[in-house]
């Protein structure tokens, strides 16, 4: 605005001195013009994708940083879509593959004396305890893995502990064992005993979780865990897609999995945030006889092969969420984010700092210049672009959520000359798409008051009900207040008694 008023002024006096002799030039009271002028002021732009604050790179990034030096290994991480990748599946819920390398063990007998000369069995065999391959297997690892770091990432700049709100539901988990060779006699080798996820509660105090425990009465928890030949391992699905995502639910049929986890168990064990998160195991080999035939193919591989079984964890996280009003101590079902651009790291484009005077007035001493204006202005509007398809109800809709235009002062107080009939907010549109915004109410208190530093307040339902984060997620909006002059009315831009 000031480059125009400094454009307009000298301009006119350029064609003063141009039409009058300078020995007769006599300046005028004062100059005024005419303009259709519009002027862009940007807001910011606060609209992201959930791929990029929760995607596979961001979660590579998070978990590299947190997994500690010798603790477990990184997982590899993959998106799954088993509707598959194109538009079609667009509105499926965003869902990731964690695959943790848990624990590899030898399968060979520590004492070979157990273990005939192939070349003398011929036709005959021999039987060895299966506690020969060995048994015991016990550890305790320290993970490193911090959720509410991983969580928390996703929303940077949340001042309102958004992620402290949101509950997870329909997670599950796979333990894969593999099968080192074909011989049926050696897959006849199960596994069992406990794996338990120990972390400190928000109490302080110390909870084990159960994932598998063949001493429980819970069928679900004391299953063994038979040896697998994963076909497609998780990998291979992935590669078969040339965006890397795995398109395929064949991964966690039946058969291609060594256990299924309790239904429940992984949500309770994300839903809990754990940031000293353990994985404690005490596991052995196991076979209904309680030992190994051996004859002289099984010989043969346990003299000449040198065999291990890997072990690895399985995480299926699907973005299913609930939210509940549980962090700012209310109980108004709403959750409250002050900022919406801050939250989603907002980057103005001319680069100038958010939390100034959208106008640019050094102080309120401009403002008597600027209330001048008002009456020329034809129309002073918010025009703003809303993405809204982040969070979908389970009928497959957006959420409806509320977006307030507000006003701060330099101490980051609500400026309470904004909107006073409606509680100094003015409420907008949620819907996706392009938005426009008539502040031409609101004009003469905008040019009578300093600082106006607008924000966006958003209120999201949290009564507790199911919803999904759909994989083409997107939310958030960018806008700019626009301000065209009435080309009729006249606007002065110097007074020579100033």
């Amino acid at each position: 605005m000031k480059k125009f008023i400094f454009f307009a002024s000298t301009l006119c006096l350029l064609l003063v001195f141009a039409c009058s002799d300078f020995k007769d030039l006599e300046l005028p009271e004062s100059v005024s013009v005419k303009t259709a002028a519009k002027f862009t002021l940007p807001m910011g732009n606060g609209i992201f994708s959930m791929r990029e604050k929760a995607g596979i790179d961001k979660f590579k990034e998070v978990l590299d940083g947190n997994i500690s030096d010798g603790s477990l290994s990184a997982p590899s991480v993959y998106e799954y879509s088993p509707n598959g990748s194109d538009e079609s599946a667009d509105n499926d819920v965003m869902q990731y593959v964690f695959d943790y390398p848990f624990k590899s063990i030898p399968l060979t007998v520590a004492d070979t004396s157990l273990i005939p000369d192939p070349d003398t069995l011929g036709d005959l065999s021999t039987t060895i305890p299966v506690a020969s391959f060995g048994s015991g297997f016990q550890d305790s690892v320290e993970t490193g893995f911090n959720f509410s770091t991983l969580l928390g990432d996703i929303f940077e700049g949340d001042s309102q502990n958004l992620i402290q709100n949101i509950e997870f539901y329909g997670l599950d988990g796979y333990v894969f064992i593999s099968k080192p060779t074909n011989n049926e006699e050696l897959n006849k080798i199960e596994i069992k005993g406990k794996i338990w996820a120990s972390y400190t509660d928000g109490s302080g105090n110390t909870v084990d979780l159960y994932l598998l425990d063949t001493d429980s009465a819970d069928p679900e928890l004391n299953e063994s865990m038979k040896m697998v030949s994963t076909s497609p391992t998780l990998k291979e699905a992935a590669s078969a897609n040339e965006d890397g995502i795995i398109t395929t639910d064949a991964v966690f049929s039946s058969g291609n999995y060594s256990k299924k986890i309790k239904d429940g168990l992984i949500t309770e064990l994300v839903n809990a945030r754990p940031d000293d998160l353990v994985i404690k195991y005490n596991l052995e080999f196991y076979t209904e006889s309680g030992s190994v035939t051996i004859d002289k193919n099984v010989a043969e591989i346990l003299k000449n092969e040198n065999l291990s079984i890997s072990i690895n964890l399985v995480l299926l996280i699907p973005f299913n969420i609930k939210f509940n009003d549980v962090s700012d101590g209310t109980a108004d079902n709403k959750i409250v984010i002050d900022d919406l651009l801050a939250m989603f790291d907002s980057n103005d484009d001319d680069g100038d700092d958010e939390d100034e005077d959208v106008f640019k007035r050094d102080s309120a001493e401009d403002n008597e210049k600027w209330s001048k204006y008002t009456a020329a202005i034809k129309t002073i509007a918010l025009n703003y672009t809303v993405a809204n398809n982040l969070i979908m109800d389970s009928d497959g809709s957006s959420m409806k959520l509320g977006i307030y235009l507000y006003s701060v002062d330099e101490s980051g107080s609500v400026s309470t000359w904004f909107c006073p009939a409606s509680g100094n907010q003015k409420e907008l549109s949620s819907e996706t798409g392009n938005q426009v915004f008539d502040l031409k109410d609101e004009i003469q208190s905008i040019f009578s008051n300093y600082p106006f530093i607008p924000k966006f307040r958003i209120e999201i339902p949290a009564d507790g009900s199911e919803k999904f984060i759909s994989r083409n997620a997107a939310y958030g909006m960018k806008g700019n207040f626009c301000i065209e002059f009435d080309k009729d009315i006249p606007i002065e831009i110097w007074n020579k008694n100033d």
